[in-house]
């Protein structure tokens, strides 16, 4: 087994992100004993952890790059449900989940120079030491699991990429 991140469901561990304009606070059921902190309630099951949408909604991003940072949020939620089951990851899965993270970051960068330094953060979506732990063991997993002789794309429009992402692993 590569990776376990079965340990990281039920721990009750909440980070305050704060940034220079917002404060933001965990999500309203954090005081919930069932309340789960690695993939948190999606109530419309769009594959957008809903914490993260309303941190996103209340940001003074652009619409364009609030729909980016959807797009985002629903690659980013993929890559922790992939990561429940790194022992049936193939190879190819790995590779594709790795391009798409890539294309987030590269994304990320893009609407951060068209936005005065705007853009939103992974720390909106990896908003609990549960979610910071797994996207760390995850990422390490996927690259293993690709091989150190993958060669990645680099596509000239990396948010078009993203915005066409539709995949979604649901719970």
């Amino acid at each position: 087994m590569l990776m376990d991140i079965s340990h990281l469901q039920n721990k009750r561990q909440w980070l305050v992100i704060t940034d220079s304009l917002n404060e933001y606070q965990p999500p309203s059921d954090h005081d919930n004993e069932t309340a789960d902190t690695l993939y948190g309630t999606d109530n419309n099951n769009n594959g957008i952890r809903d914490d993260y949408k309303q941190r996103i909604i209340q940001s003074e991003l652009p619409e364009h790059a609030q729909k980016l940072a959807f797009a985002a949020g629903r690659i980013y939620t993929t890559t922790i449900h992939v990561g429940r089951s790194a022992d049936e990851i193939s190879t190819d899965l790995a590779r594709y989940t790795m391009q798409n993270l890539i294309n987030v970051y590269r994304c990320k960068l893009i609407t951060a120079q068209q936005n005065n330094g705007h853009t939103w953060k992974e720390s909106w979506f990896y908003n609990t030491v549960d979610r910071l732990e797994a996207k760390f063991l995850i990422q390490n997993a996927l690259s293993k699991i690709a091989g150190e002789e993958t060669e990645y794309q680099f596509p000239d429009n990396p948010c078009a990429e993203i915005l066409k992402e539709r995949l979604f692993v649901s719970s």
